[in-house]
């Protein structure tokens, strides 16, 4: 993927909690890797006799909650170069899910100040400000329409509610401005372009990256049901992961992460447990059915201790056990998670 990106260009996909996705596609699949529409395909079976309760007696009758809603699952950096000062400025996606908000421009964030070392941000006014979504209670966002640093100028085309492009143009490109826009000449010579290839479903997100003539082309899918997430390349799942809570346990929530890179599929197992406070990992176990690297999360249950809901230890693959929060300071405010 980094041999379409132009030499002022990074971009890294993370997807799933902090996945880096630098993905290596496998040729062959693992047999236990299906295919993704074998994922939509198979239904959940709860074993012979079992009984899925309506919630976590330890938790009040609370159900477990997946981990999507607190993590950036789609995550998405492109450098637009140096600005004057020297500090590199960029374009970031972060979403937790996805939304109709997903498919504007106005979810982008931009790490760089307005009208300052060197950049040069332009609004849209043919378009009205979007209130966008998020875990808080939303923003107003105000479209842009252009965005101008010294090593690159960005044209954002909206084409519907469902599609937009990123238009990137060298320095020697871009001309004199006419009314409130800069004028281009030629083609650009990158393109980010960001659709919804299912609508009016709001479920997938496929982003394009287009240079010298070639494709290079990455889908997101998401179940909110199922609570499934999966990222295709060219084509080729490559990322999927899924919770649930055991069916046997409604105290236990299960997530499994498939991720392929090296041609081979890597398996990742978290274990979630319900407690008075609320919900924590117990357990890590990577490569479950080979080696089985198990880490191990113990928590102060105490509730009439200092460190009451802390993290105690942390019993790591190689047998290490390792202490936390140990400080007998009953006002101590820092709690290290896993």
């Amino acid at each position: 993927m980094r041999g379409f990106i132009p030499a002022s260009f990074t971009a890294r996909f993370v997807l799933l909690g902090g996945l880096l996705l630098v993905i290596l596609v496998s040729a062959r699949p693992a047999p236990e890797f299906l295919s993704l529409t074998e994922a939509l395909a198979a239904p959940v079976v709860h074993s012979p006799g079992s009984v899925v309760q309506s919630g976590c007696p330890t938790l009040g009758g609370k159900q477990l909650t997946s981990t999507n809603g607190r993590l950036a699952n789609v995550l998405m950096y492109i450098g637009l170069g140096h600005l004057a000062e020297g500090r590199v400025a960029e374009i970031g996606l972060r979403e937790t899910e996805i939304t109709a908000d997903i498919y504007t421009p106005e979810v982008l964030g931009f790490s760089m100040p307005n009208a300052r070392n060197g950049a040069e941000m332009i609004p849209d006014d043919s378009r009205p400000s979007r209130r966008i979504r998020d875990r808080v209670g939303g923003y107003l966002a105000q479209p842009l329409r252009q965005v101008k640093v010294p090593e690159t100028l960005l044209d954002i085309i909206v084409s519907s509610p469902w599609e937009y492009e990123l238009r990137f143009y060298h320095p020697d490109q871009v001309g004199a401005k006419r009314g409130k826009l800069y004028e281009l000449v030629g083609e650009p010579y990158a393109v980010y372009r960001f659709r919804n290839p299912n609508p009016p479903s709001a479920n997938r997100l496929e982003i394009t990256m287009i240079q010298h003539g070639k494709e290079d082309k990455s889908e997101y899918f998401y179940d909110p049901k199922l609570d499934f997430w999966s990222l295709t390349t060219n084509g080729q799942e490559v990322v999927r992961k899924r919770s649930e809570v055991n069916p046997g346990n409604p105290c236990e929530l299960i997530e499994t992460r498939l991720v392929t890179a090296d041609s081979k599929v890597v398996k990742t197992v978290r274990i979630f447990k319900g407690f008075p406070w609320g919900q924590e990992i117990v357990k890590k176990i990577e490569d479950p059915e080979g080696e089985a690297k198990t880490t191990t999360f113990q928590y102060f249950e105490d509730r009439n201790g200092p460190h009451y809901s802390f993290l105690k230890t942390t019993i790591h693959p190689d047998g290490h056990v390792e202490q936390h929060n140990q400080q007998p300071d009953p006002t101590m405010r820092f709690r290290k998670k896993p």
